[in-house]
């Protein structure tokens, strides 16, 4: 049987491949992008905060008595657990892209962030908080992966659109 022979060219591909790793390695490109994914990532964890969700998705823990009757007589909800008294602890969530050219997420206030600590932090990182506050994990990825789906469309959208102008 005689062979069958495809020829295909592939510098398109090899052009594409060479704008995408062009774009990877460009700090003026790259930097916004991933500030962008950054600016994403803490929406995404304020939006699931404030609806009462957990990184898995699952409702928080309810608020004792005394503090659900305390935020009552401040004018604040009991109900869903969205750990926001004043919304200063997750204003002050905000990221920054290092030098090295990583994504990172912190609190702009150090009293904020220890309150954000004192929620994220497992019985094993420090019993004496489980005492106090119940473990409310919301400073993470999700588990099923839709934030990690979103994010890479936000890369996808952003190479997509450098590749258009190049």
């Amino acid at each position: 049987m005689p062979a069958v022979v495809f020829e295909v060219d592939l510098s398109d591909l090899k052009a594409s491949v060479e704008d995408v790793q062009s774009f990877l390695n460009n700090p003026k490109i790259s930097r916004p992008v991933l500030q962008e994914l950054g600016d994403f990532y803490v929406l995404r964890i304020i939006t699931r905060t404030n609806q009462g969700a957990d990184f898995k998705g699952a409702k928080f823990e309810p608020y004792s008595d005394m503090y659900a009757d305390f935020r009552v007589s401040r004018g604040r909800n009991a109900s869903p657990v969205d750990l926001t008294m004043s919304g200063k602890m997750l204003n002050a969530l905000d990221a920054t892209v290092t030098p090295q050219g990583d994504v990172l997420l912190f609190f702009n206030n150090a009293e904020r962030g220890q309150i954000a600590w004192y929620h994220n932090a497992s019985l094993e990182e420090d019993p004496r908080v489980r005492q106090k506050i119940p473990h409310r994990r919301f400073v993470d990825l999700d588990e099923n992966g839709q934030d990690a789906k979103q994010m890479a469309t936000v890369v996808r959208d952003a190479i997509a659109n450098h590749l258009n102008r190049v």
